[in-house]
């Protein structure tokens, strides 16, 4: 059986705030009996024009204690962040496993998101493993697409979806 910890954090356009939710969060988890802690889309960079300050020197010390807090616990977490590269901004996620990071990007974007996110040219797979299963990550809109954009139809067990349910406890989802 395969038991996923759901987060849902508030949004802050300060990183090291958002870091501070996701670690109480984090510290929460390490006592459940959970094997994969979940965050929402861009949940340690926020989401705002700061997101092009989010670089990998800005974001490695950040990444560097959720990869420990892994090798810990013995959980994983799949942590949604933007991270900008050579004057690009992607809508990326971290899977973190132990002393295993593997990226991965967000490629169906809104046209909205197309004003200020880049799809690479490259980028890699969406699909996880734990427990002895294949999880596809689909990050927020990419769920509104047909899944197997993404993956193929042999290539999962299970799809996660990290994205937020809404900005204020008021909020509520509908389909």
């Amino acid at each position: 059986m395969l038991s996923v910890g759901i987060a849902q954090i508030p949004n802050s356009v300060d990183v090291a705030k958002n870091y501070e939710a996701i670690d109480r969060h984090l510290q929460k988890f390490a006592k459940e009996n959970v094997d994969l802690v979940l965050f929402p889309e861009c949940s340690l960079s926020g989401f705002a024009a700061t997101m092009r300050e989010c670089t990998e020197a800005v974001l490695s010390p950040y990444l560097e204690k959720i990869q420990n807090w892994t090798l810990k616990t013995g959980i994983d977490v799949v942590l949604p962040t933007a991270i900008a590269e050579e004057e690009k901004v992607f809508n990326s996620s971290f899977w973190f496993k132990k002393n295993q990071r593997q990226q991965f990007y967000k490629i169906g974007l809104t046209d909205s998101e197309k004003t200020f996110f880049s799809i690479p040219a490259d980028w890699g797979a969406k699909v996880i493993q734990n427990k002895g299963y294949n999880l596809a990550i689909l990050i927020c809109f990419e769920m509104e697409h047909d899944a197997w954009t993404y993956f193929k139809k042999d290539q999962a067990d299970l799809i996660l979806w990290p994205g937020y349910w809404g900005w204020t406890l008021e909020d509520t989802w509908t389909t």
